[in-house]
């Protein structure tokens, strides 16, 4: 729920994460999600969503 946007009423997007055995034992980690009300905003998601990735290859020890 994307209800924390000041003067844009709350809204439902979806985030999808797919995780997948690769060959030599790891994972491969896709994250998709919708766009959002407006282009900076879901620059701002992906942007985020990239740093997500990063702090969970770190917790995994990758």
């Amino acid at each position: 729920l994307a209800d924390f946007i000041p003067d844009v009423e709350p809204y439902e997007f979806l985030t999808e994460v797919q995780l997948r055995p690769t060959t030599d034992g790891g994972t491969h980690v896709t994250m998709t999600a919708d766009t959002m009300h407006d282009e900076e905003w879901t620059r701002r998601l992906a942007a985020g969503r990239a740093n997500e990735m990063d702090n969970l290859g770190k917790i995994v020890g990758s």
